[in-house]
């Protein structure tokens, strides 16, 4: 499991869950994940980037897009109808 040191005495999972949201992108597949989520911070991601997810045996490249609100729980990465889909995702897998 993938891991980031966030103190002196503490690490956190990386990982997040991934979160059905129910977004239409047409044939677009979108991530989104929380500006303070610690994939975001330290991988230094930014908004528009493009990024490959892993669920299981499935790979897709997506959009990212960056959340400031609580739309998405600490964790946790939402997936559009179309990321899900190709992915094959079950509710609470972990993405990569």
């Amino acid at each position: 499991m993938k891991t980031v040191q966030t103190s002196m005495d503490k690490t956190e999972s990386i990982l997040p869950v991934a979160l059905r949201l129910g977004i239409n992108s047409r044939h677009e597949p979108l991530i989104f994940l929380r500006s303070d989520s610690p994939v975001a911070r330290s991988e230094g991601f930014e908004t528009m980037s493009r990024v490959q997810i892993e669920v299981n045996d499935k790979t897709i490249i997506a959009t990212l897009l960056i959340v400031f609100s609580d739309l998405i729980k600490p964790g946790f990465a939402g997936l559009s109808e179309t990321a899900w889909k190709r992915l094959k995702v079950k509710q609470g897998s972990q993405a990569v």
